[in-house]
């Protein structure tokens, strides 16, 4: 499951409820 907060966030939230927080930029998903 995606979710993308205010701040230009996109959430990846885990199986295990253990959210992985990734930098968007447009151009794709940066760790």
């Amino acid at each position: 499951m995606y979710e993308c907060n205010k701040k230009n966030r996109l959430i990846k939230v885990t199986e295990n409820h253990s959210p992985v927080t990734y930098t968007y930029t447009g151009d794709g998903l940066l760790l």
